[in-house]
C-alpha cells in the first residue's frame, strides 16, 4: 500500500472511532514513523487530519528494535498518541487520574521493553495498554463500560 493510501485508511479508521468514542473518551493510538520511499512519514501527518483532537504525545522507550536497516538512526522509540474529543472545547478535559500512576509513567516518556515471546514483529507489551486504561478510567467502573481501543 502506497503511503497515500495508508495515510487516508488511517485517518478514515480514527474518524470512525471518533464517531463512536464517548465526548469525555480519549484513544491512546500507538504509531511510528514510517519508512517510505526514502523518507520518514510521521504519524502526525494523518493524524492532524482526523476529527481526533491531539491531547498529547507520549514517548515510549523501547530500548531497542527490530529494524536494523544501516542506512539511518535506529527507530527505538514509538509514539502514543492521545486523542481525544473534548480537547476541543476548553470547558471539557478527557477523564485523567494521573494520582493511578506509578511513578515512572507519570512523565511523557516510557520506558518499557517489548514482548520477546511473540511472534509479531514488533509487538507492544500488554503493560502499556493496562497504563492508559488505569489513566483514563474510574476506580470502580468496568473498563467495557467506557469504550477503549
Amino acid at each position: 500500500m502506497n503511503e497515500n493510501e495508508y495515510q487516508k485508511w488511517q485517518c478514515d479508521l480514527l474518524n470512525e472511532i471518533n464517531r463512536v468514542l464517548t465526548p469525555d473518551g480519549s484513544l491512546f493510538y500507538n504509531h511510528k514513523d514510517r519508512r517510505f520511499c526514502k523518507r520518514d512519514y510521521p504519524p502526525e501527518q494523518f493524524i492532524l487530519k482526523s476529527k481526533l483532537k491531539l491531547y498529547q504525545t507520549i514517548i515510549w522507550d523501547r530500548g531497542s528494535t527490530p529494524n536494523q536497516n544501516i542506512n539511518y538512526f535506529r527507530p527505538n522509540v514509538e509514539k502514543i498518541f492521545w486523542l481525544t474529543k473534548s480537547s476541543a472545547d476548553p470547558s471539557c478535559t478527557p477523564k485523567f487520574y494521573r494520582n493511578r500512576l506509578p511513578e515512572c509513567f507519570k512523565p511523557a516518556i516510557w520506558r518499557i521493553p517489548p514482548e520477546r515471546n511473540n511472534k509479531h514483529p514488533a509487538p507492544f507489551p500488554q503493560l502499556l495498554a493496562e497504563i492508559c486504561i488505569l489513566a483514563t478510567t474510574d476506580e470502580g467502573v468496568e473498563p467495557r463500560s467506557q469504550i477503549i481501543v
